[in-house]
């Protein structure tokens, strides 16, 4: 059905002024809502926006984190390349450490090889200035006999006038050929006489209990040895020290005369109180 224009001017009019009219009309249409829809665009826009704002926001921090990744990224690519320069010093520190103690044991090695040398040269040395002074201290002795001993006749067998007269003297003993180093009177470091009366002299600057047992023996064996020539001989014993306290007892012990110091034995004193 067609309607003119005429109608709807007065449906427009019945509408305006009838507020019952335009009630009806609107709950025929059902076109309320529409009212809040430009209300709610703005509340879609706001939210929009807000949306915007956040995502703009999120694309910052993630830029940020990019760039917090990408430096952390570097930075453990930095450590590793750290890392592996310190792995290349430590072997390289171990392999100078390495070197360092194979020198160090073989400076120790020579070092204990010099320091054997050493030592032997110090002993050699030593035993020599032992062996010197040794021999000078029985040079003075021998020269010092006289005082020593008394008055007599004697010195060292090695000596032409003491040599002649000791060979003279034992020449016709018997075995004298195989004679034992220990009894050859001629082998003594002082030989000194008076009359029939001899002394076999040992000397040693230190005088220890092998020093006497030696010296028992040999003096023993060699006073024995010119007794069998019917001669009174005896064993004496000249030093400078006892080394040992019980040195002297047993010098006693093994009947030796001996002039060790100012100490003198009885055996010595009457030797030297003999006449020439």
């Amino acid at each position: 059905m067609i309607i003119s224009t005429e109608q709807v001017q007065s449906i427009i009019d019945i509408i305006r002024r009838d507020p019952n009219t335009r009630r009806q009309l609107r709950e025929a249409l059902e076109v309320e809502h529409l009212r809040t829809v430009p209300d709610q665009m703005g509340g879609i826009q706001d939210t929009l926006a807000q949306l915007a704002t956040a995502q703009l926001r999120g694309e910052e921090r993630m830029g940020k984190l990019e760039s917090t990744v990408q430096e952390l990224v570097d930075s453990q690519k930095q450590l590793e390349s750290t890392v592996q320069d310190l792995a290349d010093s430590q072997k390289q520190l171990e392999s100078t450490v390495r070197q360092l103690a194979d020198a160090q044991l073989s400076t120790q090695q020579q070092l204990s090889a010099l320091t054997g040398e050493v030592q032997k040269v110090s002993r050699w040395q030593f035993g020599e200035d032992g062996r010197r002074t040794g021999e000078q201290y029985e040079r003075n002795i021998v020269k010092r006999a006289s005082r020593l001993l008394g008055e007599g006749t004697g010195g060292a067998p090695d000596l032409a006038h003491v040599y002649q007269h000791i060979h003279a003297l034992t020449q016709q003993l018997p075995n004298m050929l195989d004679l034992d180093p220990e009894s050859d009177p001629m082998l003594a470091d002082l030989i000194w006489w008076k009359g029939d009366h001899y002394a076999v002299v040992e000397i040693s600057r230190r005088v220890d209990r092998l020093d006497v047992l030696r010296a028992a023996r040999r003096a023993a064996r060699r006073a024995a040895t010119l007794r069998q020539a019917n001669v009174d001989a005896i064993g004496v014993v000249i030093g400078e020290e006892w080394v040992a306290d019980d040195t002297e007892l047993l010098a006693l012990e093994q009947s030796i005369a001996w002039k060790v110091g100012s100490d003198v034995s009885p055996l010595l004193m009457a030797f030297r109180q003999k006449a020439a």
